[in-house]
């Protein structure tokens, strides 16, 4: 019945002879009238849109500001209203105490428009900033309506542990969208952390998220529901775009957006502003949707932010990322171009790939002034570059000056990148640090740079297995019941065989998800039988340092590390079976090369190509055969090893001829 704009007036004839109205004994005895009062009193808003207009105090605010809303009742009545004003930046809910509080009396319907010098209670001028308000109707008969929703509510999260209230603007950074035109950059947001109330468990109908200028003007707006949250996008089930969620006991949310940096070219404060609409129609007078009190954050007035990215990549790790676990590389050991030399002892070098990209973004700036970037940990062994493939060493710490915001300069420092080299491997995970300062605040970020040692090679025949070895290969040792020259046999072909466990360094690297490891292998050498040379079987180590040609599958090597960081892998060298097939002679002398190789996406390298970097000194170590025919079988030529000859170990072996 709240939807009828007018009184009810209901009539009862009593008869107590027991004669009702219309005829009967007992005729009329009393008649009476009630008017039952139904509650239509509604706040209407003006301005035709779904929220009330903020109140925006400007810097040189010197006009009064009108807050107008309409009153609707279907019986002309006498209305007190109050107007409760706060600062949209308010730290609790209900907002304790508002910086000004209006009242008047005005006749409903009709249209309430009070006037606000800017002013607070103490009749002080107010900073500039936003302002919202609540306003609410009451009459004597106790029908009194709300402008706000008293259902739903925008609130500042609070820490568990220490009690801080968590709201505020966050610079995460930029988005160059791949080119060098500043022109195209976005400054990237994140708004957090709010969270949304609802006495009834009901979602918020609508959001929006507004961008002002330090001139009170918009900027940009964004419909909440069209952005992701960042506390729930990589929850399962849930919808990364569920800022609008609601609970009794509170859902919190935090807004990822980007802004161009060409809207944020002005000095002086940009503000945020969350604006929500409840889902209670049903409940209200004119089943009209109410807006929840607003909230805001300033924007921060100098921003910059320090990414690194993965050795390997150009993609800079998240911000959540870039210091809990760190960037990763190889200790740059290795021989990328092939040269001869560790690219650590030389530059440029061609190719290079395992250098981190460090990368500076600058938003906003403020008057300019100096800044610096330096290493906080591990400065021994880092050196920091101006290109991927080391053309020239920058000097640690490193100063530099930014331009002012409103300098066209500073377009060019919005992304600045240098490239930082592991040269020696880390001690310890993510014990490289690196900081850049500016203006009192500061950024950091953390690196490990991973290497692999030999641990153990097992190749003569007393040998017995690793403890801890995975599994494979461990059930190559027991299939062929150890090291060194195994017997002969139907199963297992004429097999030397030979086995390397791998230490992974820094302790705990084993178990990061984006870091996978694999035990590759380079041969040469050549088979001869019966005196002649077999082309096919001839191999050479290819050019290319990093490059295997005996790696077809993964099948003899770990399949992840150990819990103590240890790989194993094993080779068996020889022939699939005991048959001499005719031949009178069968020779094969090899050299091979171990060595472990990383990748830092999460998938492990594998196969005879380039996949990932060297991350290991190669273990060298070599094999050889010489059989006869012994009716129709093979047999070694001495039974017991013989270096040259009938072989398995450590170290190169000439090749030689047959």
């Amino acid at each position: 019945t709240h939807n009828f704009r007018h009184r009810l007036v209901a009539t009862a004839t009593f008869s107590p002879g027991g004669e009702m109205p219309g005829g009967g004994a007992g005729g009329v005895t009393k008649t009476a009238e009630t008017q039952p009062v139904v509650g239509n009193l509604t706040i209407e808003t003006q301005g035709g849109g779904d929220y009330p207009e903020l109140l925006l105090v400007h810097e040189e605010q010197t006009s009064p500001l009108t807050v107008q809303f309409g009153l609707e009742d279907g019986v002309p009545s006498q209305t007190e209203v109050t107007v409760r004003i706060y600062a949209a930046n308010r730290s609790t809910h209900p907002p304790a105490d508002p910086v000004r509080t209006l009242t008047t009396s005005v006749a409903a319907p009709g249209t309430v428009a009070l006037s606000w010098d800017c002013k607070d209670k103490n009749e002080e001028s107010v900073p500039s900033g936003i302002y919202t308000y609540e306003a609410t109707a009451e009459q004597e008969d106790g029908d009194s309506d709300h402008l706000r929703s008293p259902w739903l509510s925008i609130e500042r999260a609070v820490d568990e542990e220490t009690g801080t209230e968590l709201f505020e603007v966050d610079f995460d950074g930029m988005d160059d969208h791949s080119t060098d035109d500043p022109s195209d950059d976005d400054l990237l947001y994140n708004i957090r952390w709010y969270v949304l109330k609802d006495a009834y468990d009901q979602d918020a109908s609508a959001g929006e998220l507004r961008l002002y200028d330090p001139d009170m003007l918009s900027v940009q707006s964004w419909n909440v529901a069209d952005l992701e949250c960042l506390l729930h996008a990589d929850d399962a089930g849930a919808s990364p775009h569920d800022g609008l969620d609601a609970s009794a006991a509170g859902m919190q949310h935090a807004l990822a957006v980007g802004v161009p940096a060409s809207q944020m070219d002005k000095s002086g404060t940009y503000r945020f502003v969350l604006l929500m609409t409840d889902d209670h129609g049903a409940r209200c007078k004119d089943h009209g949707d109410k807006p929840a009190l607003e909230l805001n954050s300033a924007v921060p007035q100098i921003q910059f932010d320090l990414d690194i990215c993965d050795g390997q990549s150009s993609t800079a790790l998240t911000t959540a990322v870039e210091w809990t676990q760190g960037a990763f590389t190889v200790a740059n050991l290795n021989d990328t171009d092939s040269d001869g030399t560790p690219d650590a002892d030389q530059h440029p070098v061609s190719g290079e790939q395992d250098l981190m990209k460090v990368v500076i973004r600058v938003g906003r700036s403020g008057n300019g002034g100096a800044a610096t970037l330096r290493v906080l940990n591990g400065r021994t062994r880092v050196r920091l570059w101006d290109t991927a493939v080391k053309t020239t060493q920058i000097g640690l710490p490193y100063q530099f000056q930014i331009p002012a915001s409103t300098d066209p300069q500073v377009g060019q420092w919005r992304y600045k990148a240098f490239w930082l080299e592991a040269h020696q491997r880390s001690d310890a995970l993510r014990d490289i640090e690196l900081e850049m300062e500016y203006k009192g605040d500061s950024d950091k970020v953390r690196a490990t740079a991973v290497w692999a040692e030999l641990e153990g090679v097992k190749h003569d025949a007393g040998d017995t297995n690793w403890p801890d070895m995975t599994t494979p290969p461990a059930n190559f040792v027991q299939q062929f019941d150890g090291f060194g020259l195994r017997p002969i046999t139907a199963q297992n072909g004429v097999a030397n065989f030979i086995g390397f466990k791998f230490r992974l360094l820094p302790s705990g690297i084993g178990g990061k998800a984006r870091v996978a490891f694999d035990i590759t292998r380079q041969m040469e050498g050549d088979v001869w039988v019966d005196g002649v040379a077999r082309p096919q079987l001839h191999r050479v180590f290819d050019p290319n340092d990093e490059e295997p040609n005996d790696d077809p599958d993964n099948t003899d090597e770990s399949p992840r590390p150990t819990e103590a960081d240890r790989i194993y892998s094993i080779d068996d060298p020889g022939l699939t079976g005991p048959q001499s097939a005719g031949a009178h002679s069968y020779s094969m002398r090899y050299s091979g090369r171990e060595f472990v190789r990383v990748r830092f996406n999460g998938i492990r390298p594998s196969g005879n190509d380039v996949g990932g970097s060297r991350c290991s000194a190669k273990a060298l170590w070599h094999v050889g055969h010489h059989l006869f025919d012994e009716g129709g079988t093979w047999a070694r030529s001495d039974p017991v090893e013989t270096h040259h000859i009938n072989c398995v170990g450590d170290g190169s072996m000439p090749i030689g001829g047959p």
